[in-house]
């Protein structure tokens, strides 16, 4: 096995779990202290990235968040900060402008069937002199070959690196290996993965890909992230060098890296409850844990009940409003029986 990049997605995955609430002065403290535990690949952000910050999906607490990365740029040259790019809710001046604040490192992403709408930000991204990473999302939702396709279609438009994503935590070992194979049949670029813990397999899953050709994985300090979490940054350090493996991260650093969050975010730490693993069982998006209990309360129906419905219907990331729908028409059918 060759040594994974540790990408960490602490600073933007983990903003879904304390909405959007990061400053840059705690941004800077946790990037002092992930640059002392050795990792060099760092995204920050709102958490549903670049231009996500709104009325609607969430306003970040500090919109001026970059400014944590100021005294990193000419000082620490090894380390390389990203941002998770969605078309449509970023623009290309948005880009321009992150590139200028010292963001070199651009994941576009898109829905797993999706990646025609990337192209264009692929390209603007690459001709800005960034690194760009190819991301499909929901990555469950689709075959295996067929995401295989979508991934040949972004290293077309110039990724360097292509990331299927667990968004909704659905994926197993076994998944992870068929997806792995399919998609290094067709690409000549590095492949990664990024996972989340709904069926407490992101560990799992994530030593799978390892296993079978991926060389980066996406990893979260105290797996802070949404719905379930994520990776959990610490776990898999403590695997891998368990087995042997030299991962040039210390544990014991990164150890202090998840007090770090733990101090700071108590009430807001990933647990994988009965509804985190019905939402991976049902390949629901792991952000949407929160609505889920806020809208089965007000319609005053079963949890369970509206997730499997939404399951049914393939209900994707951005699709808040239909969350609500559903509830409304599950109500009034128990109301009429």
């Amino acid at each position: 096995m060759n040594l994974p990049i540790f990408y960490d997605v602490t600073l933007r995955d983990g903003s879904h779990a304390n909405n959007h609430s990061f400053t840059s002065q705690f941004c800077s403290q946790y990037i002092d202290q992930a640059y002392k535990s050795g990792l060099k690949y760092i995204e920050l952000g709102h958490g549903n990235g670049l231009g996500g910050s709104s009325l609607q999906i969430g306003k970040s607490k500090d919109p001026y968040m970059l400014r944590s990365l100021e005294k990193y740029i000419n000082s620490n040259k090894d380390i390389k900060f990203g941002m998770h790019v969605i078309p449509g809710l970023a623009k290309f001046s948005d880009i321009k402008e992150i590139v200028n604040q010292g963001i070199s490192i651009i994941r576009v992403a898109s829905h797993c069937s999706e990646a025609d709408t990337t192209e264009t930000y692929i390209e603007y991204a690459a001709n800005c002199g960034c690194e760009v990473w190819g991301l499909l999302m929901m990555s469950h939702m689709i075959k295996p070959d067929h995401l295989a396709k979508e991934a040949e279609k972004m290293q077309s438009y110039g990724a360097s690196r292509i990331v299927f994503l667990d968004s909704a935590g659905s994926l197993t070992p076994s998944m992870v290996e068929k997806i792995c194979i399919e998609i290094l049949s067709v690409i000549k670029i590095p492949l990664g993965i990024h996972t989340h813990n709904n069926l407490q397999a992101a560990l799992a899953n994530s030593l799978s890909a390892l296993s079978n050709g991926c060389t980066s994985i996406d990893v979260c300090s105290r797996g802070y992230g949404a719905g379930a979490g994520n990776l959990s940054l610490e776990s898999i350090i403590a695997i891998l060098e368990k087995d042997g493996v030299d991962t040039g991260i210390s544990f014991d650093e990164v150890i202090k890296l998840a007090n770090l969050i733990e101090s700071y975010f108590p009430q807001s730490l990933p647990q994988v409850d009965s509804l985190s693993v019905s939402t991976g069982f049902y390949g629901l998006f792991s952000g949407y844990k929160k609505k889920i209990i806020e809208v089965a309360k007000e319609y005053n129906i079963e949890e369970i009940q509206l997730v499997k419905k939404l399951g049914e219907i393939d209900i994707i990331a951005g699709q808040e409003d239909q969350i609500i729908s559903t509830a409304s028409e599950l109500s009034n059918k128990e109301q009429k029986t």
